[in-house]
C-alpha cells in the first residue's frame, strides 16, 4: 500500500508497512507546473494553466496557542485557466510512476468559476479516455465519483455535500484491489465502491470547465 500526500504538509498518519510519498510544491520554481507532472485535458478545449503559487492556508492541525497565526503563506498548486466549455476537464498527471494499491490525500480550495466550481483527483489513469475521478463541486453541492471508459463517462455516484467555495477542504481516495473508498473531510460519504475497470494507473489532479482550484 502506497500513501501519497498531494500537499506541502503531512496530512495523514502512515501505517508502518507502507511507503509514504509527499509532493511538496514548495520545492519547485514558482509560476510553473511542479516537476514530474504533465498537463493534459479530457473532452474539449485546451489543457489547463497549472502552476505553483503562494496562497494563505490555515494549519493542517489545530494550533497549540491562541497567539499562533491562523493562516500562513504556502506554495500550492493552482489551476488558473477559465475555459467556459462545458465538456472540458483539465488534468495534471504525475507521469513518473504508476500505482496499484494506495491512499491518496490532498487539501483543496475552490476559488472561482461560473460554469463549474470543481476540484478533484484523477487516479488509475490510463490515458485521456480511461480513468477514475473523485470530485467536489461547490456549485452543485455534491461529492462525486465517476469513471471514464473509452471516452464514455459512467454515472455520477455520490451524495449532496456542503462544499463552500473559498474554504479549504480535504479529500482522500483509497484503492485496495477493486475496492475504492472515497472520503471528504475525513468522512466516507460514498459507500465502498467495487469496480474492475482499472487495476493500476497514474495519479493526478482534475478540474472542470472554468473552475479555478487550489491544491
Amino acid at each position: 500500500m502506497r500513501t501519497f500526500l498531494l500537499w506541502a504538509l503531512v496530512l495523514a498518519a502512515l501505517p508502518a508497512p507502507a511507503m509514504e510519498q509527499t509532493f511538496n510544491f514548495g520545492e519547485g520554481p514558482p509560476d510553473q507546473p511542479p516537476p514530474g507532472f504533465r498537463s493534459t485535458v479530457a473532452g474539449q478545449g485546451k489543457p489547463g494553466d497549472w502552476k505553483v503559487i503562494l496562497e494563505e492556508v490555515p494549519p493542517a492541525m489545530a494550533t497549540l496557542t491562541t497567539q499562533a497565526p491562523s493562516v500562513s503563506r504556502h506554495s500550492v498548486l493552482a489551476q488558473l485557466a477559465r475555459d467556459p466549455v462545458n465538456d472540458h476537464f483539465p488534468m495534471l498527471i504525475y507521469d513518473r510512476d504508476t500505482y496499484e494499491d494506495f491512499t491518496l490525500t490532498t487539501r483543496f480550495k475552490i476559488a472561482g468559476g461560473t460554469v463549474a466550481q470543481m476540484a478533484g483527483m484523477v487516479f488509475r489513469f490510463q490515458d485521456e479516455r480511461n480513468f477514475y475521478v473523485l470530485v467536489a463541486s461547490s456549485l452543485d453541492g455534491r461529492f462525486w465519483f465517476y469513471k471514464v471508459v473509452n471516452g464514455i463517462r459512467g454515472p455520477l455516484i455520490g451524495p449532496e455535500a456542503p462544499i463552500q467555495k473559498g474554504e479549504w477542504h480535504e479529500m482522500t481516495v483509497q484503492c485496495e484491489g477493486n475496492h475504492i473508498h472515497c472520503l471528504l473531510d475525513g468522512k466516507e460519504l460514498i459507500p465502498m465502491l467495487t469496480d474492475n475497470s482499472f487495476v493500476r494507473g497514474k495519479i493526478g489532479f482534475s478540474t472542470k470547465s472554468d473552475s479555478v482550484s487550489y491544491f
